[in-house]
């Protein structure tokens, strides 16, 4: 587990501890706050119950930083023993997956993999800890969300994250020191996949401290809304603008021009390709600019950091491109394929200048195919907006023609239409096992058909052109971003000479600063390129083009907002997706907020999840209907629950 290295705003002063204990590390935390209360053995029942706090408050904080499953937990220390991995029973580390499984949900609490002081009790012994086996940190598990059932109950009551038990001084038939929970315990842990702890009757003197699942996921979520909201505001700085959400009437998560309220989009309306790439060369050129103008080591910083982020949005960009080519390319063969069946057909059919019944069957079956195909092809085409037309002129060496590729296949798919069911009235009018008459309206269904299946292997070569131009410039990007952010790269590089400003160190970031220039104007250059091929207009749904590095998380395969699936719950409202600086909303008695992102926590009674509508994921004025549908007008106030009476909704802004 390696906690985010930055700090994001937090809202609720419990909640601001528990991540800022899991940011800045918790040994240190504890040296700063409560290290000396861990230092010794509780003597009295107040002090046992500080224990069992401060040991859940690590607890949540552990599995709310944690880098690919938040909300996950450390296996209990019972059983692992293997001196040669160095981690035997009773050590303090968390025992080690067996078959993805922890060997047991019982144990004693990893406090050496916690990185926290040894917690004991008044009877000077570990604490002990159950774990919910659903929360097991193990990629194998079910994703961990909001809506994950732990799997742990106790005495019947569910949905328990994890336990903390104090054993205290031995009872009548316990035998210490020992590695068996009974020894300590008088609870019992019952069941298999699915786990009811049972408590002690009034004769035993455990102290537990249940951790509730929504206990534990208000720290997650809380990570969760404020990585979001640092994501967008450094896109916004980046790309000038807030990415239009994705309201309710958006199945497919398309940003919605317009749209205030929503999803985080996986798709967004604009000026196309072309377009985007002359942004990414604007802001390649400004860092360039920047850096060769910069006359310090700070300013050198600022400007390597403002380079960096230009290359992350070319990288994007990039890799959209190159999604978008092999997308298009896929379904423009797939659109040539019937098509050129269709003429095959007609031309067997045909061949003796009379159509049998069963011939026009075939043909009318394969015009049906070829149409299915055709609008397949023509919405991804209104989608992506690339324009094979124009790209074609453009290597002859000839003015883009008044057409698109678009527009030309609607048209020769209207006439294929529009001959198709002159066809179909003609053959199905008056059937018989031979017809003359067919011949001449089917070639002209064939006519069509090859006029359409010509511009969609055009439509296919443009886009192999462009993905494969996108997949070479995609290296050039990772170089350039590397020769700045990777270690020994030149931000570091530098660092290093103002710690130790040696000539040496001095010429080794002079050397890393030049790396670092030379990179970003090579791809500079493959963005040139790129653009000498890629030509179209507006898109109406291109795939979201994440600005920053701060948004990698949304789009990397494996990460943990993907692998976890929360892409469902969270939301986020703007005052102007536009206009970042327009600041009308408000939160918590604060206004002029120009950026809210809102997480709803567990499903509750009456929600549907996944939900058609705001009032299954939020509470209170915060499922205001404004909200619903295309969320043009949205109401601009949002309230923090002060109670799980009021909600369970998180917010960040």
């Amino acid at each position: 587990m390696n906690p985010p290295a930055t700090r994001q705003r937090q809202h609720g002063a419990g909640l601001f501890a528990l991540l800022l204990l899991g940011q800045l590390g918790i040994a240190a935390y504890l040296q700063t706050t409560h290290a000396s209360r861990f230092s010794n053995a509780r003597t009295t029942e107040a002090d046992v119950h500080v224990t069992l706090s401060m040991a859940r408050d690590i607890l949540i904080a552990r599995a709310a930083n944690d880098d690919n499953r938040p909300g996950s937990l450390p296996c209990p220390d019972l059983l692992t023993d293997s001196p040669g991995l160095a981690n035997i029973p009773g050590d303090g580390k968390a025992d080690m997956l067996t078959r993805n499984q922890c060997p047991s949900p019982i144990g004693r609490l990893p406090w050496v993999t916690l990185d926290m002081p040894e917690p004991r009790d008044d009877g000077n012994n570990t604490l002990w800890y159950v774990i919910a086996p659903n929360l097991r940190d193990d990629n194998s598990a079910m994703p961990i969300n909001s809506d994950t059932p732990t799997g742990l109950a106790l005495d019947g009551n569910g949905e328990i994250a994890a336990l903390l038990i104090a054993g205290r001084t031995p009872q009548a038939g316990q035998h210490r020191p020992s590695n068996n929970p009974s020894d300590y315990l008088e609870g019992e842990l019952s069941g298999t996949s699915t786990f009811d702890y049972i408590s002690p009757d009034k004769n035993g003197n455990d102290r537990m401290l249940a951790i509730s699942r929504e206990e534990l996921m208000a720290a997650v979520e809380q990570r969760a809304v404020n990585s979001v909201r640092r994501c967008l505001s450094a896109h916004a700085r980046q790309a000038g603008h807030y990415p239009w959400p994705a309201p309710f009437s958006a199945a497919a998560r398309q940003g919605r021009a317009a749209a205030r309220f929503g999803r985080l989009p996986l798709s967004q309306p604009g000026e196309g390709a072309t377009r985007m790439l002359d942004i990414a060369a604007s802001a390649l050129a400004t860092g360039q600019e920047a850096l060769a103008s910069a006359p310090d080591a700070a300013t050198q910083l600022s400007a390597l950091a403002q380079l960096a982020e230009a290359s992350v949005q070319t990288a994007n960009l990039l890799t959209s491109l190159a999604q978008v080519g092999e997308a298009l390319k896929t379904l423009a063969d797939d659109t040539k394929t019937p098509l050129t069946g269709l003429e095959s057909i007609i031309s067997s059919a045909a061949a003796n200048d009379r159509i049998a019944r069963s011939e026009g069957s075939s043909i009318r079956a394969g015009l049906a195919a070829a149409i299915i195909a055709v609008d397949h092809l023509d919405e991804a085409l209104l989608h992506y907006g690339l324009d094979a037309l124009s790209w074609q002129a453009a290597t002859q060496g000839k003015p883009p023609p008044e057409e698109t590729a678009r527009a030309a296949l609607r048209a020769a798919t209207e006439r294929l239409r529009q001959a198709g069911e002159y066809f179909t009235s003609l053959d199905t009018a008056e059937p018989r096992p031979l017809q003359q008459s067919l011949v001449g309206p089917a070639r002209e269904i064939s006519r069509w058909a090859q006029q359409a299946a010509t511009l969609a292997g055009l439509i296919s070569t443009h886009a192999e052109a462009v993905a494969g131009t996108a997949r070479e410039q995609q290296d050039v990007a990772t170089t350039s971003l590397l020769t700045i952010s990777a270690k020994d790269g030149a931000r570091d590089a530098i660092n290093i000479w103002q710690d130790k400003p040696t000539t040496a160190n001095h010429s080794k970031a002079l050397a890393a600063l030049a790396a670092a220039e030379q990179a970003s104007v090579q791809l500079s250059a493959g963005l040139r390129e790129q653009s000498s091929v890629t030509h179209g207009g507006e898109a109406a749904a291109w795939p979201m083009v994440w600005a920053s590095i701060h948004c990698r998380f949304l789009h990397e395969e494996g990460s943990w907002w993907n692998t976890n699936q929360w892409a469902d719950s969270i939301f986020y409202q703007t005052s102007s997706p536009a206009e970042p600086t327009q600041a009308t909303l408000q939160a918590a008695g604060r206004k002029q907020l120009s950026l809210i992102v809102i997480a709803g926590g567990s499903r509750r009674d009456k929600q549907a999840r996944p939900g058609a509508s705001i009032q299954d994921y939020l509470e209170g004025r915060n499922a205001d209907p404004s909200r619903n549908g295309d969320a043009l007008n949205p109401v601009p106030w949002f309230d923090i629950p002060l109670s799980r009476a009021q909600g369970n909704d998180r917010i960040a802004f």
